[in-house]
């Protein structure tokens, strides 16, 4: 869990799902996260790949990518990407974004009526995939 503030989310109140590796993180999309942090570098892989994998399922998830990557102009260039955050800044900073992301994947997944059939499976409040 190196670089993935797994413990500190649950602690404010989040229900983080971890992936080592973007396969798993590809698994954890049946949970319907509001958010992923995503790393750049992904063992066999890497975050473009995993978005481009999550476009190709016709899934749409709010991204944050959080890495020790140098980054640049191009990554807040997708549509999905909400931030992109230095794992050597406050972490602080990470955790003021996650409301943001929430509130945008919010508006684009449709309402359900009152009194409808919940979600097939259980929403989960995190996606995290992590090096």
């Amino acid at each position: 869990m190196a670089g993935c503030p797994g413990n500190r989310l649950r602690m404010l109140g989040y229900r983080p799902l971890l992936a080592a590796d973007g396969i798993e993180a590809l698994d954890q999309m049946v949970h319907d996260p509001d958010v992923a942090i995503v790393d750049l570098v992904l063992p066999g892989s890497d975050g473009w790949r995993l978005l481009a994998e999550l476009k190709a399922r016709s899934t749409s998830v709010p991204t944050i990518f959080y890495s020790a990557y140098p980054m640049g102009r191009a990554e807040n260039q997708h549509p999905d990407v909400v931030a992109c955050l230095s794992k050597g800044a406050d972490r602080a900073d990470l955790y003021a974004l996650l409301p943001t992301a929430i509130r945008r994947n919010k508006r684009r997944k449709p309402m359900r009526r009152p009194g409808s059939a919940p979600p097939a499976s259980p929403p989960a409040s995190w996606g995290c995939a992590d090096s």
